[in-house]
């Protein structure tokens, strides 16, 4: 596993485009970059390969690496994003996977798609969120770009404080999913039910953003899981590495945001 990150050093709330950013709620700058330096630390650790991106000053939410792109073997699927007010980070990520990947794949314009935010692989399965931030041309031009082999599943995404798969879904492996229930319909709740054994975050859980994850073999890196996850995680031999991210919480993202995983 190799990750790619970006320094927070001009991360802030200068706009809203999510329930989670409130521009009169500043997160601690000094306190965000601690809480980035401690994620990218575990990772390596965990003998993970960080790259990290330099940051722009005129893109706050740059440091959301997971939402650059798609990274699909030696091609790079890059994002389109949906708010204009995001738009600056294109061609900084354009960029830099450039010089990572043989093969960039530019989405027509009117395909929007936010890169891991947005989707992840599974075996050989492709998880695509529908409903805030993809448009409904996403899963066909990613069925493109795959072998036939491979299937994308999409889950439509009801809820706004769930407004990117990543929040509210994530594969532990042997078949185990952590889900926010409340972030998805009822329908999507039935299909993933087909692709393996749902554990349900609690409230408290959910809007913690636990299921905003990294699992990297049996370590888990999570912001902040009560008492009743930590004992569930446990239960399937999950070592558990604790980072707080709550200044990344008034932005909407946790460590799966920061984390761009190739």
């Amino acid at each position: 596993m190799k990750i790619t990150m970006c320094s927070p050093d001009f991360f802030g709330v200068k706009y809203e485009i999510n329930p989670w950013m409130h521009i009169n709620d500043q997160p601690n700058l000094e306190l965000a970059k601690k809480q980035w330096q401690g994620a990218k630390d575990i990772f390596e650790r965990l003998g993970i390969e960080v790259d990290v991106i330099e940051p722009d000053e005129n893109c706050p939410d740059m440091v959301f690496t997971a939402n650059a792109g798609l990274p699909i073997g030696d091609k790079f699927i890059l994002s389109n994003f949906t708010f204009k007010e995001r738009k600056a980070e294109e061609p900084l990520f354009k960029e830099f996977f450039s010089k990572k990947f043989k093969e960039l794949v530019e989405l027509p314009e009117d395909v929007k798609f936010e890169g891991q935010g947005e989707a992840f692989f599974v075996d050989n399965k492709l998880f695509l969120g529908s409903g805030f931030r993809s448009s409904k041309g996403a899963r066909e031009e990613l069925q493109k770009q795959l072998s036939q082999e491979y299937e994308v599943v999409q889950l439509e995404l009801i809820n706004p404080k769930f407004y990117h798969l990543d929040t509210a879904l994530q594969s532990l492996g042997d078949g185990n999913f952590l889900v926010a229930k409340d972030a998805f319909s009822e329908s999507s709740l039935k299909e993933l039910k087909k692709h393996g054994n749902l554990i349900y975050l609690s409230q408290e859980d959910s809007d913690a953003f636990c299921a905003n994850c990294i699992v990297f073999e049996k370590n888990i890196v999570i912001s902040d899981p009560s008492k009743e996850l930590e004992a569930k995680l446990n239960d399937l031999s999950f070592t558990i590495h604790k980072n707080n991210m709550s200044q990344f919480l008034k932005s909407g993202g946790a460590v799966r945001c920061v984390s761009l995983v190739h």
